[in-house]
């Protein structure tokens, strides 16, 4: 028996150090400015054309998972780091209404880059994160998940369980620690991710926070609610064509022939005074026509008549 678990013990050793974790395993994270399965922005810019391209400047392309006893951790990193602050994350497992907040730790951060590492309930989990962005003067929100998992790490800091059982795989020599380590890293290795998942609201505050009040900001709106926050609204406007695609099927549920629509109350009334004002402008100008051509004619008689005097 001892000599199959110092063989074990020796193929261990062999391994990279990033295997020797706690179930390490890096993925690609996928950066959405609309939650990737509604559609939802909730960001108050709601301009997917600018705000994809912010979320994909923030967010590292890479994150560090970690299995812990059964408990997934991921580390992200955000860039641009010195022009955020106030950051929030929550966490959905897919397939959910609601996100909860989750307690972050920062393994390391630079002048430029900040990593942040919390509990996620399985790997194909959405997360939303909020922070406050000092040049724009207000908060945004964005989200991401993670695909493409690969074993080992790249340059993330390991922190709490994940480092200590690194550090005590390699530094005991004793054949009785080799041998406990050895059975618990193999534990770890050999785990599936049949991670914590659970729909109990109580148990889901108690892991991870309180709920998240979401709030949609690319529902139908009037025109009047149109403003400054929506950005420059271009022909091509995804806003106005949900507003148009969104009236049009209103029009043809009703049956309306949309040639012989009426005009609303507003509309007439604008339309009468602009055409109240095309024509009194036109008869302003041909009152003022007549007047010319009549003084004219006066006066010309008048200098008619006086030569005749002259010359008689």
């Amino acid at each position: 028996m001892k000599k199959i678990i110092m063989i074990i013990i020796l193929l261990l050793m062999c391994f990279p150090l990033e295997v020797l974790g706690s179930g390490l395993e890096t993925a690609s994270a996928n950066p959405y400015y609309e939650h990737p399965i509604t559609g939802t922005i909730e960001d108050a810019g709601n301009n997917p054309g600018i705000g994809q391209g912010m979320t994909e400047n923030v967010l590292h392309h890479q994150a560090l998972f970690e299995n812990v006893n059964g408990q997934l951790y991921v580390t992200v990193r955000y860039n641009l780091a010195n022009f955020i602050e106030n950051v929030s994350i929550a966490v959905q497992n897919k397939g959910d209404d609601d996100f909860y907040l989750v307690d972050y730790d920062i393994p390391k951060n630079t002048s430029e880059t900040c990593d942040y590492r919390f509990p996620i309930p399985e790997k194909d989990a959405i997360v939303r994160s909020t922070f406050y962005v000092g040049p724009m003067g207000r908060d945004v929100v964005f989200y991401y998940n993670f695909t493409d998992f690969k074993s080992g790490n790249t340059d993330f800091a390991i922190i709490g369980s994940s480092k200590d059982s690194i550090e005590n795989s390699l530094g005991n020599n004793s054949s009785k620690n080799l041998e406990e380590n050895t059975i618990h890293q193999s534990k770890n290795i050999s785990e599936t991710d049949n991670n914590i998942r659970t729909n109990d609201l109580e148990e889901k505050m108690f892991l991870y926070g309180k709920k998240v009040e979401v709030n949609p900001v690319n529902s139908k709106m009037s025109a009047g609610d149109l403003g400054y926050s929506h950005g420059l609204l271009t022909k091509n406007s995804e806003e106005l064509k949900r507003i148009y695609d969104s009236d049009m099927k209103e029009v043809k549920n009703s049956g309306e022939d949309i040639n012989q629509i009426k005009w609303g109350p507003i509309t007439s009334f604008i339309f009468k005074v602009c055409i109240s004002i095309l024509g009194g402008t036109a008869f302003l100008l041909l009152l003022m026509a007549s007047g010319i051509y009549i003084v004219a004619n006066y006066f010309k008689k008048k200098n008619e008549f006086r030569e005749e005097q002259l010359y008689e």
